[in-house]
C-alpha cells in the first residue's frame, strides 16, 4: 500500500541546523541533501512504511536509518496521521565523516 508522505516543518527546521545553505566545510547543501537523499527517505516511507521499524513500541511512529549518498548516515522518523498520511518529523544526521558532494554518483 503507497502512502501519502509529507514533511513537516519543524523536520526543515532540522536540517537547517545541521547543514549548511550552501556546500562547504566537506558538508552539502540543505538542497542537495533535500534532492539526494530526503527524496530517498520520501519514497521509503510511502512504499516500506509498514515494514519500518516502529519506534518506542507505538504503531503510529516509524523510523528510518538509512546511510546518505552525501552523509555518512541519517535517522528519520514518520508518523501516522489520523488521515492516514505519513508525516516526517524528526531529522538526525551523521555529518562527522566527510563526503565530496560534488562527487558524481556511482550509478
Amino acid at each position: 500500500m503507497r502512502r501519502r508522505v509529507l514533511v513537516a516543518r519543524e523536520l526543515f527546521d532540522q536540517l537547517e541546523a545541521q547543514l549548511p545553505e550552501d556546500p562547504g566545510r566537506g558538508l552539502p547543501s540543505q538542497t542537495q541533501f533535500i534532492a539526494r537523499d530526503l527524496l530517498f527517505a520520501l519514497r521509503t516511507f510511502e512504499e516500506q512504511w509498514d515494514q519500518l521499524p516502529r519506534l518506542a513500541d507505538r504503531d503510529d511512529f516509524r523510523v528510518l536509518i538509512a546511510a546518505g549518498r552525501l552523509i555518512p548516515a541519517f535517522s528519520i522518523v514518520g508518523r501516522l496521521r489520523e488521515d492516514e498520511t505519513v508525516e516526517l518529523i524528526r531529522i538526525t544526521l551523521d555529518t562527522e565523516t566527510r563526503v565530496d558532494p560534488d562527487e558524481p554518483d556511482d550509478e
